[in-house]
């Protein structure tokens, strides 16, 4: 898997929710570790801090870019784990939503209405 495109994601989910909080960062780890992707909690850092200051249409983009980076059969396990970031400190905002249907529109994940 694209250690730097899942970072990008990550990054993203997290991003509309504020800060990387104490649960955020546990749940990074056990992905890093069930993924067995070393550094990953470190990428998404660096990525965290390279995206705050974008726009909403330059984050758009970088997700489209990232999502076209992982694989098809990677994508719903790539989705699970975003929504589990975005969900890991008990409250979702409007904002976290508008970054995960923009995100799962780039993995082409189908959201039913």
């Amino acid at each position: 898997m694209n250690t730097n495109a899942l970072s990008n994601l990550l990054a993203g989910a997290i991003l509309a929710g504020g800060e990387l909080g104490e649960e955020e960062n546990t749940l990074i780890a056990d992905i890093e570790s069930d993924m067995e992707l070393p550094g990953l909690a470190d990428h998404v850092k660096q990525r965290l801090a390279a995206i705050g200051g974008y726009d909403d249409e330059k984050l758009a983009d970088e997700f489209n870019q990232s999502a076209d980076e992982i694989d098809v059969e990677d994508r719903p396990q790539v989705f699970e784990a975003l929504i589990s970031v975005t969900l890991a400190d008990g409250v979702i905002r409007e904002d976290e939503i508008a970054n995960i249907l923009t995100i799962a529109e780039a993995l082409e994940i189908p959201i039913e209405t």
